[in-house]
């Protein structure tokens, strides 16, 4: 993988990163590395192109020149920086990092590199670098949508599947909300000319063939935005948002607002609106259905409380949201 700049963040708990250089055809020169840890326990790393075999920590290290002898390695000096950073701050934790230049085919820094931690987020560059690998640059993932039945005119009378490519990007991320997101598949069904369907609408997420969630997970994370399933047919992240904010006055209900507004969440509501400021409001999530509990209260000058969780059953949320499409575009 070829980048121009190199930025590595090591938290606490966070795992050794493998960090791929340059390919010769990408730069011309050889690179420098800075290094600097701030307040926030954090280390960063930033490659730039500079002047040939030349290294510059901001820990403790001045510019290093490799071929100079006597000195101290790079990974010896930033190991005694590393560490007496972390005493200095009492830190909790364990730290490894880990560069590797493909340009000079060696190991420019290594701090614990051959530990194990928890990868967390930053096995996302693995998984990034094997999809690379693994498929052609311009490969896009395909969402399908055909019909077996009967068109008559502008009806459509039959079977309408909803095929899975695993397109994770059916959702608000790059559009003005989620459902504009589903607009090409709906203008596959206004371009024949249909304007009323009668009929099944079937979602298939056959594509991917791994299980929702990890399994290895504390259950306890399946009830976060995080932990959401993972399906070929996802959409919106396969979330949902909702926003709780009192009534107008003492004694009335919560008013609950779902984004995007989906029926796939049962919200049942103990809870009512109080003097003052103060939100007690209390959610619960059913760990294996999409029913949420809210229970408490609300003062009428408190701030509006807002959720964001999983939904269960991915491919039912594809197609309802299919579904709304659908009507918004007058089908």
């Amino acid at each position: 993988i070829a980048l121009n700049t190199w930025v590595i963040s090591l938290c606490v708990f966070m795992a050794v990163i493998p960090l791929w250089g340059q390919s010769s055809q990408a730069v011309k020169s050889d690179k420098q590395i800075q290094i600097k840890a701030s307040s926030v326990i954090q280390v960063e790393a930033q490659v730039e192109t500079l002047e040939k075999t030349q290294l510059e920590s901001l820990v403790d290290l001045k510019v290093v020149n490799w071929d100079a002898p006597g000195t101290p390695s790079v990974s010896t000096r930033l190991d005694s920086s590393l560490w007496t950073y972390f005493d200095t701050n009492q830190t909790q934790g364990v730290l490894g990092i880990s560069v590797y230049s493909q340009k000079l085919d060696s190991q420019l820094i290594d701090f614990r590199g051959d530990s194990l931690f928890t990868p967390a987020s930053t096995l996302k560059i693995l998984t990034t670098a094997a999809a690379v690998d693994e498929m052609d640059l311009d490969w896009r993932p395909e969402t399908k949508v055909t019909l077996a039945g009967i068109q008559t005119k502008k009806t459509f009378a039959g079977e309408i599947k909803l095929i899975g490519g695993g397109d994770p990007n059916f959702s608000g991320r790059y559009f003005s909300h989620a459902l504009k997101s589903l607009e090409p598949l709906v203008k596959q069904i206004t371009d024949i000319g249909l304007d009323t369907i009668k009929g099944e609408i079937i979602p298939d997420d056959s594509f991917f063939k791994g299980p929702l969630r990890p399994p290895t997970w504390e259950k306890r994370f399946y009830d976060k935005w995080y932990g959401a399933e993972i399906s070929s047919l996802g959409f919106n992240d396969n979330c949902i948002m909702i926003r709780v904010i009192p009534g107008e006055e003492v004694g009335d209900s919560l008013v609950v607002e779902v984004l995007p507004k989906i029926e796939m969440m049962d919200i049942r509501v103990d809870a009512t609106t109080k003097k003052g400021r103060r939100n007690r409001l209390k959610m619960d999530l059913h760990s294996d259905s999409n029913r949420v509990t809210l229970v408490g209260s609300m003062g009428v000058r408190a701030q509006a409380r807002t959720y964001v969780l999983p939904v269960r059953n991915s491919p039912e949320y594809f197609k309802k949201a299919f579904i709304l499409a659908l009507a918004e575009s007058g089908v």
